[in-house]
């Protein structure tokens, strides 16, 4: 009788209801990309195979002349229309960048005196504002990117001037603006303006200016996302697909993720991966019998890189750049 009483309690109890935990959605990335006039076919090919993952597309294919005029390169104007034949749906930007092209087919690359030329007064800035809207308005793109590195101290308040007319100008016709900086902009100081989108690269850690070593590290990227926090609103981080060729006489050669690969077969052991940046390095010897270091990113550096700009609040990232970028590289930027 007792245990009959008991079971029959056991069964007329309420039941216990479990605890069900909320799925975290994952955050979703803003994904765009550099297309370089110099490797624009490889380029298209990785951006079709991105084409339902990107938000923008910046075709690097701006510079300027002797004389500090706005050049577009043959390249650009082979790409523009393949590019729009192959894929239509992202928005286009022009990069400008400060490379100066003299008469010889040399170039001043990120020329500071140039910055001083365009921007240096009202009048100046003017006219360059007035030539970019006329270049915007010829190839109907969604706006412009500004690329302007190496600023000296002097011309940061010009510069700045200079941001905030454009984007009024080009606001004026629907259109939008990009600001690349550079980690040392002084946005703790300078008051940039609201309103265009800021991207900050974080890579060249290690590259042309160092020994050998990885692109970028989770550091890097945290401090990068600090630096941005300083700015108004969303912005981008710019990661870099890729590597570098450390040869032992000093010379130093970027590399493609595909060149890397291949590079990588004339090791005598396969590439190590490095756990605090995610990134591969190997050593090989040519046929001259010249040592080569490379270190390079794959798949795994690029999502170990994108997850640690998600934990540091960023959630827009910038590829630098299309063009031989590996499948499984491809696929992961997909997921996001």
């Amino acid at each position: 009788m007792g245990s009959c009483f008991f079971l029959k309690s056991i069964k007329n109890a309420p039941e216990k209801k479990q605890l069900v935990l909320p799925v975290e959605e994952p955050v979703p990335i803003e994904l765009s990309a550099w297309l370089v006039d110099w490797h624009w076919p490889a380029g298209i090919e990785d951006a079709k195979g991105l084409s339902k993952s990107l938000t923008s597309l910046q075709l690097f294919a701006a510079y300027f002349n002797h004389d500090g005029e706005l050049l577009l390169t043959h390249n650009f104007k082979e790409m523009l229309p393949k590019y729009k034949e192959s894929i239509d749906d992202s928005e286009v930007f022009m990069t400008i960048v400060n490379d100066r092209i003299q008469l010889d087919g040399t170039s001043v690359q990120k020329d500071p005196d140039l910055i001083s030329q365009l921007v240096g007064s009202e009048e100046s800035r003017s006219q360059h504002i007035h030539k970019i809207i006329e270049m915007v308005d010829l190839y109907q793109l969604a706006g412009v990117e500004i690329d302007y590195e190496k600023v000296t101290d002097n011309d940061w308040n010009n510069l700045i001037a200079f941001y905030r007319e454009l984007y009024s100008a080009l606001e004026d016709k629907g259109k939008k603006l990009r600001i690349v900086l550079e980690t040392k902009a002084p946005l703790e100081s300078l008051h940039f303006p609201e309103g265009p989108v800021y991207v900050m690269m974080a890579y060249n850690l290690y590259g042309t200016h160092s020994g050998p070593g990885p692109k970028a590290d989770p550091a890097l990227i945290s401090n990068v996302a600090e630096k941005l926090s300083h700015l108004s609103g969303k912005h981008y981080i710019a990661l870099s697909a890729g590597g570098f060729d450390w040869r032992e006489d000093g010379k130093i050669t970027s590399l493609t993720e595909e060149k890397a690969i291949a590079l990588s077969t004339l090791s005598s052991k396969p590439p190590e991966r490095d756990e605090e940046s995610g990134s591969l390095s190997f050593e090989y010897v040519d046929d001259t019998g010249m040592k080569h270091t490379v270190w390079y990113g794959d798949y795994r550096t690029i999502k170990k890189w994108i997850e640690a700009a998600k934990e540091a609040g960023i959630t827009k990232i910038a590829l630098w750049r299309l063009g031989e970028i590996n499948q499984k590289t491809i696929d992961v930027l997909m997921e996001y």
